[in-house]
């Protein structure tokens, strides 16, 4: 049976799907044939390339719970904390320009109901540069919600997207190309306590799309679901595989691991679409992202820089048949040195035309076509195919044996790998987390790595030559890099050999986050009608209280302000601290010695209290929201952007001039990028090169 999971909040055009009945036997595969002109240029790369989920939600990387848990009564505000996803997130679109000309950037979004434009940003990017444009500078002009975008450029430009949400779950995910045949290799259904929110995007500006969306028995590549799905011009279909019973339910998918089921979704259209599918944890602050894969990008060498296997949490590798033909396969382990591994021996899978297979190194019983590994490991894998595959990796580490963290990334295949890599955003101790970069020498010729890493003000401040074995890896955390001041920065990645760059952010405890203003308002009690802001400011060791009176009070009454140690009950509660009363509409009140995560815990509230008379008494109360900090931050993972386009196959040969170690120095600065303006700019250039980035919620409704 499925594992019991917390009710979800059904996407858009859910009620429409519960009528459509689910076509099983139609499914259309794509033969070995279509795969032979795939272009030798990187994927991420290019004119038109998408990201399926975004928003414009101004919260703070102080992870703010926006619905605390109650301690007892009824109030409707005291209902359960977050987790996963639930909410709109925080997305910043990180872009990486690797030409020799400066780059004009304008991102337009779009209703993801009907299309309609929202709003309109700009940004410039520098020659050799990055920008980050954050989008809830959108916020005015869209509101605080989700949506379709595009990002035209005047030249080519690589991106992703980086999203948090208020619980602390984030996840990154790379431009998804867009085609006409996409292939996800990994979509979980109550999977535990996981589930999939899929999420689909016209990619054919200007016209109306159809696609056609499938899942097959990942044992026998039997059609096990089939079904159409209308798209018009710049609109976005979402689905929330743990509550559209209907479509993803054990009647169509019958449980195969773990009590849910696990798969690899097809969408295919006469049209171009671009496709995102989330793993949402449902019992944590964690989720995770990869993107559907052009049909074309599949080959028969996958690589996983980094692959984990322990107690403590592993990772869950995906492995799908890009083809209508049975397949062999072989996943074979490597340590940090590219030695073959002692912990994990190789894995040898058939894969039905259509199929997938799925191998659980972290004990999970989520294993699918094979059996679970585990052991202490921590290295790489390649897959080798008789045929071409596309890969995926799910990694989480668990405490107390239940996921605490999730991250997700898209396999490389030889054409995905480059010998120029840019990180656009580092962070050290910033926002919770700190950035890890991992570089993987896939080839049997030893490669040497220059990586740059440059502060917010493109400050050159570590330069580093990383020499790699064949079949090595090496990784560099920036959390212990001292030269690095805390905050963001940039990286630059240049190899001799075409190597893998992956990119974490890990939840970072080596220094104590400064506090910041926590902002939240008072509803009204007892129909009074009174409402309140209210915003408390760390002020060294003390805390500084301000009340403003925002509706009801047209007399100018006066009220007795206090912070209780319970929440908003229609229980009277006593003060756990007094506060200055409310005059003329305000109150401030300094707290000498007050900690603010002491009352930030979801169980005490400020009430307003109106003195004496008939309407005496409680008049206004607001839950004090919940802040966690560094211990719910999530991490993730996602392929560094490639600026020069992989191999068709990998190399054999050793280089014909290993690059000459630099030496340790500050790199000089190169022109100044911008991240985007204060206020949305229209960029007058006309685009020549196109990102589009479908960005949606599913709960928006």
């Amino acid at each position: 049976m499925p594992h019991p999971l917390p009710a979800r909040p059904h996407p858009r055009q859910a009620a429409a799907r519960l009528a459509r009945p689910v076509l099983a036997g139609v499914l259309t595969l794509a033969v070995a044939a279509s795969l032979a002109g795939a272009p030798a240029a990187n994927a991420q790369t290019g004119t038109t390339s998408y990201f399926p989920d975004a928003g414009t939600n101004a919260i703070r990387y102080g992870l703010l719970s926006d619905h605390p848990r109650p301690s007892g009564g009824v109030h409707p505000a005291a209902i359960r904390g977050l987790l996963g996803q639930e909410g709109y997130g925080k997305t910043t679109i990180e872009i990486a320009n690797g030409t020799d000309a400066d780059a004009s950037a304008s991102l337009r979004i779009y209703s993801k109901f009907d299309g309609a434009s929202a709003g309109l940003q700009g940004a410039t990017v520098g020659a050799g540069r990055a920008a980050a444009m954050d989008m809830t500078v959108l916020m005015n002009q869209a509101g605080a919600s989700s949506f379709a975008a595009e990002l035209t450029t005047t030249g080519t430009v690589a991106a992703l997207a980086r999203t948090r949400w208020s619980s602390g779950a984030g996840a990154a995910f790379e431009a998804a190309p867009a085609a006409r045949t996409l292939l996800l290799p990994l979509i979980a259904v109550n999977l535990g306590t996981e589930s999939s929110v899929l999420v689909l995007q016209n990619a054919s500006p200007g016209s109306g799309n159809m696609a056609d969306v499938s899942i097959a028995d990942p044992i026998t590549g039997a059609p096990l679901v089939s079904f159409p799905e209308p798209l018009e011009d710049h609109q976005v279909s979402e689905w929330d595989t743990s509550v559209e019973a209907n479509l993803f339910g054990p009647g169509s998918l019958a449980p195969n691991a773990a009590g849910g089921f696990l798969g690899a979704l097809r969408v295919s259209s006469s049209r171009a679409l671009a496709l995102l599918g989330y793993v949402d944890e449902h019992g944590a602050s964690a989720t995770a992202g990869i993107v559907g894969r052009p049909i074309e990008a599949a080959a028969t060498v996958q690589i996983l820089p980094r692959v984990r296997s322990g107690a403590s949490g592993g990772t869950l590798i995906a492995l799908a048949n890009a083809t209508d033909k049975a397949l062999q396969a072989t996943i074979r382990f490597r340590d940090a040195s590219g030695g073959p591994s002692g912990a994990l021996s190789e894995r040898k899978l058939t894969i039905a035309g259509g199929g997938a297979a799925y191998l659980d190194l972290a004990g999970g019983g989520r294993s699918v076509g094979t059996t679970d590994m585990v052991a202490s490991f921590d290295g790489s894998a390649m897959i080798t195919a008789s045929a071409p595959v596309l890969a995926a990796a799910l990694e989480d580490e668990r405490v107390g044996g239940k996921v605490d963290t999730l991250a997700g990334y898209n396999g490389y295949g030889p054409r995905d790998l480059s010998t120029r890599w840019m990180v656009p955003v580092l962070r050290r101790a910033t926002d919770y987390v700190s950035s890890e970069i991992v570089l993987h020498n896939p080839s049997a010729a030893a490669a040497t790595a220059r990586v740059q890493i440059f502060d917010s003000t493109n400050q050159g401040r570590i330069d580093r030559s990383i020499p790699l074995g064949p079949g090595a890896s090496a990784s560099l955390n920036v959390s212990g890099e001292g030269d690095l001041p805390y905050g963001t920065g940039r990286a630059t990645i240049d190899a001799d050999q075409p190597i893998a760059v992956l990119v974490y952010e890990r939840r970072d405890t080596s220094r104590e986050y400064p506090p910041k203003p926590l902002d939240f308002s008072t509803e009204d009690e007892r129909n009074s009608m009174v409402k309140s802001d209210v915003r408390l400011t760390p002020e060294g060791t003390d805390l500084r209280v301000n009340i403003t009176i925002t509706a009801g009070d047209n007399a100018g009454g006066s009220f007795t302000a206090q912070i209780q140690a319970t929440t908003c009950s229609m229980e009277d509660a006593p003060a756990l601290y007094p506060l200055t009363d409310v005059a003329a509409g305000k109150s401030v009140t300094t707290l000498n010695n007050v900690d603010l995560r002491t009352l930030t815990d979801g169980h005490h509230a400020l009430r307003l209290i109106r003195g004496g008379g008939r309407f005496g008494g409680r008049v206004s109360c607001g839950i004090i929201p919940e802040v966690r900090g560094v211990e719910v931050a999530d991490t993730t993972a996602v392929r560094a952007l490639a600026l020069a386009p992989g191999p068709d196959e990998l190399p054999t040969a050793g280089p014909t001039a290993p690059t000459a170690p630099p030496a340790e120095t500050t790199a000089p600065p190169r022109p100044t990028a911008t991240g985007g303006p204060a206020t949305p700019t229209f960029i007058a250039e006309e685009p020549v090169g196109l990102i589009y980035l479908p960005v949606t919620r599913r709960d928006e409704r």
